[in-house]
């Protein structure tokens, strides 16, 4: 359960980084990293619209 769970959140993630700046590299990449850290506090960030540079730190 608890591994559909990450995993759901990982592909909410990417789908909504996707949606916010189109495709690009690293894009599962910095979805798996933003999901496994402050996951609402990440999202409320893309919706904010921060720069995709500053996502990556």
């Amino acid at each position: 359960m608890e591994r559909g769970l990450e995993r759901g959140r990982i592909e909410g993630m990417r789908v909504i980084l996707r949606a916010k700046y189109g495709e690009f590299d690293d894009l599962v990449d910095l979805a798996r990293r933003l999901s496994e850290s402050d996951y609402d506090g990440n999202i409320g960030r893309i919706v904010a619209g921060v720069p995709l540079a500053e996502l990556r730190f």
